[in-house]
């Protein structure tokens, strides 16, 4: 049975005949349950963390699959730039169709014109 936060704090103990205090050995055994669910909690939450980690990286490569052009995804990926884009080197700028860093989101920026841009 899962322990809520209203059973520990609801929780009554058994006073004592004879001298103050409460019975141990009802004390212990919720102590016990307290530390049995507490342990389910925690392995739980670790589960729940390593499933969204995977599903975050396979989101991610999802994603990045889906950027990149068909003819792009055929192609070996240690295949130097310049043979995947026509024959034409990069410098330092995207072409049309090549795949966006990740975290960069929205069309590639243009280059302002004039004699410092161009």
């Amino acid at each position: 049975m899962p322990l809520t936060p209203e059973d520990v704090r609801n929780k009554q103990f058994t006073t004592v005949r004879l001298r103050e205090g409460y019975d141990e050995d009802e004390v212990d055994a919720f102590l016990d349950e307290v530390e049995a669910e507490l342990t389910r909690l925690l392995r739980e939450n670790e589960d729940l963390r390593a499933k969204l980690a995977a599903a975050t990286r396979a989101a991610a490569q999802n994603q990045q699959n889906m950027r990149k052009p068909p003819e792009q995804q055929d192609q070996p990926q240690h295949q130097p730039q310049h043979q995947q884009q026509g024959g034409m080197p990069q410098q330092g700028m995207r072409g049309p169709g090549a795949p966006v860093p990740a975290g960069i989101s929205g069309p590639p920026q243009q280059q302002m014109g004039g004699p410092m841009g161009g």
